[in-house]
């Protein structure tokens, strides 16, 4: 995602001659919770096979990459 001062050149030309369509989303806005409100109603907890704190994000990587299990979660840690 670029920064929010960031700007674009494009030639409108192109978007018409070539019919090429742009569309912007913001399609996670506010899903994760839902998401996980889902999940945990549905007692799907059991498909996480791993909780490793946020600064273990490489090793979860690997974990997966590895076949070492299909959902690792990485969790910030809470006070």
């Amino acid at each position: 995602m670029a920064p929010a001062e960031a700007t674009a050149r494009f030639s409108p030309y192109r978007l018409y001659n070539d019919e090429v369509s742009y569309v912007g989303s913001m399609a996670v806005l506010h899903s994760f919770d839902r998401a996980r409100e889902l999940a945990v109603g549905l007692g799907l907890g059991w498909l996480v096979i791993n909780t490793l704190p946020l600064n273990g994000y490489a090793g979860a990587s690997q974990q997966v990459r590895g076949g070492g299990g299909l959902e690792v979660q990485v969790a910030p840690e809470r006070p």
